[in-house]
């Protein structure tokens, strides 16, 4: 690869490291030459666009995440505060999504909606429009 194309334009090693001790114009351009070349060919370009294709979802995909996040966050906000442990008319309500269980107290005087708000704000629940 790479270190080979180094050795062939007249890079030599020296102290670890690999040093352009004479430079040799021609043989540069020829170099030059030779990588443009590798460039333009078929398979350079298939893995070019691979690794773009590659590039392009993982930024689909942290994006896809802080919007889910952003989404989820409305919905949380839209449910009360949760009361304190023991208060007189509160109800202690889990919600099940996969093999996960999310506890969380509601009020009495809380509605059905508030606890739907809940739910769609825990990962893995489908999220809806808030």
């Amino acid at each position: 690869g790479g270190v080979d194309f180094l050795y062939a334009v007249g890079f030599e090693p020296m102290h670890g490291h690999l040093v352009l001790q004479r430079r040799d114009t021609a043989l540069l351009w020829v170099g030059k030459a030779a990588l443009q070349a590798a460039q333009e060919s078929l398979a350079y370009r298939g893995s070019k666009e691979a690794l773009q294709l590659r590039e392009a979802l993982q930024l689909s995909s942290s994006e896809y995440a802080a919007e889910e996040a952003a989404r989820r966050q409305a919905w949380l906000q839209k449910v009360p505060d949760e009361p304190p442990e023991g208060q007189a008319g509160s109800a202690l309500i889990c919600v099940h999504v996969g093999e996960a269980q999310h506890w969380r107290r509601f009020d009495s005087s809380e509605v059905l909606e508030d606890v739907v708000n809940f739910a769609r704000s825990l990962p893995g629940v489908p999220l809806g429009r808030p």
